[in-house]
């Protein structure tokens, strides 16, 4: 009796081999992330693409062609080149970028939670399984975006999403997993004090940066609406103006680059500096209105020597604070300062440039190599004589009493 009214033992699941279950859930979860990522992006270009070509009652072109815009738009973000006739586009909007960057890195992020994915292996495989379908759309778009105007470069396009997807999937995988931390304590000491000392700095150079250039679209606010006026109707100044906001972080760092000294070109054979300003013809982008024609003021020239003074003092502060006292580990700290402004300035300058069209301009923003080596110079070098002054007066004080 006892037996019959025993509830039977369920039998035991049977379980996938742990491979199965840590990596293909993990690769299918990570292509349904791509798929998304994609998804969600073009989504919001294609909505407001439709809205704005609805608007326009004297347009003449199609539901097509304002599709195929937004998905040109989409590709600028990933950086990719886009064939014109006679040139290129390959300057993306930084602003789209970024924003596309980050729903990159939350998807990642929330694949790294997992229980599976807790070390660098998994994450790894996770940052390849969402990059290369991701470079893969991103490829197939290029084909459906392709116009006889702009022809969009299927190599290039690959190649330009698959860094965008490896970098930011990179940070939110890391940063899921709980291992952004292990990274960090994982690199030599004198590399974490001279990228912390370069952060700061770059946080005073592109935080004024990004005042300075508010404040001269304000300042110039009547030529940069006449500018936008000139669209016509309000679906092209929607366009322009949104356009205009998504490259606002560019016009940021071309006025680092302008601060810095090293300036930057609008076409070639065009400069703006400090010490003079030679501007030929223009893209008709409305932000172009607020860049100076003329040398700078003395109010901007003391505003750029005291923003790279205070770069290189924040730096060497960090420097003094965290490499600690002995000079060995502040020069080993301030030659890392040294490498990574110098590289991570040539990137940023990289990215906020490149050309816009045929003829003169194909050059156009600042120069990568020129922005480098030149912030290099001015935050680092400070912060070394900084460093050998403190080292030659501890030695100086360290004498016996010659009296």
């Amino acid at each position: 009796m006892t037996q019959t009214l025993a509830r039977p033992t369920a039998a035991a699941p049977r379980r996938r081999p742990a491979q199965a279950d840590a990596v293909s859930p993990l690769w299918l979860r990570s292509l349904g992330a791509a798929l998304w990522t994609v998804a969600v992006g073009l989504a919001v270009l294609v909505v407001v693409a439709l809205v704005v070509w609805s608007a326009d009652s004297r347009t003449t072109s199609s539901a097509g062609d304002a599709l195929r815009f937004a998905v040109t738009i989409w590709l600028a973000g990933q950086h990719a080149p886009l064939h014109v006739a006679g040139g290129s586009i390959a300057i993306a909007p930084l602003g789209l970028t970024l924003l596309l960057g980050a729903l990159l890195a939350r998807f990642a992020r929330v694949l790294s939670r997992d229980a599976s994915s807790q070390d660098l292996g998994a994450v790894a495989a996770m940052v390849v399984a969402v990059s290369v379908p991701y470079a893969g759309l991103a490829t197939g778009l290029a084909v459906v975006a392709k116009t006889d105007a702009i022809k969009p470069s299927l190599a290039g396009t690959f190649i330009a999403a698959l860094i965008v997807a490896v970098l930011a999937t990179t940070v939110g995988g890391l940063r899921g997993a709980g291992q952004w931390r292990a990274i960090w304590d994982w690199l030599p000491d004198g590399l974490r004090v001279g990228a912390v000392a370069a952060a700061a700095a770059g946080a005073v150079l592109v935080g004024t940066s990004v005042v300075l250039t508010v404040a001269a679209v304000i300042h110039q606010w009547s030529l940069v609406n006449n500018s936008l006026s000139g669209y016509g109707n309000g679906s092209g100044q929607f366009t322009m103006g949104l356009l205009s906001l998504w490259l606002v972080p560019n016009a940021a760092l071309f006025t680092t680059a302008y601060l810095t000294g090293t300036g930057f070109a609008l076409g070639a054979g065009s400069s703006v500096s400090l010490g003079a300003a030679h501007v030929g013809a223009t893209p008709a982008l409305p932000l172009l209105a607020a860049v100076p024609h003329h040398a700078a003021s003395v109010p901007v020239l003391m505003l750029a020597a005291v923003t790279c003074a205070g770069a290189a003092g924040f730096a060497g502060w960090r420097v003094r604070r965290d490499a600690g006292p002995e000079l060995g580990p502040q020069v080993w700290a301030t030659i890392a300062l040294a490498g990574v402004v110098a590289v991570g300035g040539g990137a940023l300058a990289a990215l906020a440039g490149g050309p816009v069209g045929p003829g003169r301009l194909s050059a156009f923003g600042p120069s990568p190599l020129l922005v480098g080596l030149t912030i290099a110079a001015e935050v680092a070098g400070p912060v070394l004589v900084f460093v050998a002054a403190q080292a030659w007066w501890r030695m100086w004080r360290a004498l016996p009493d010659r009296d």
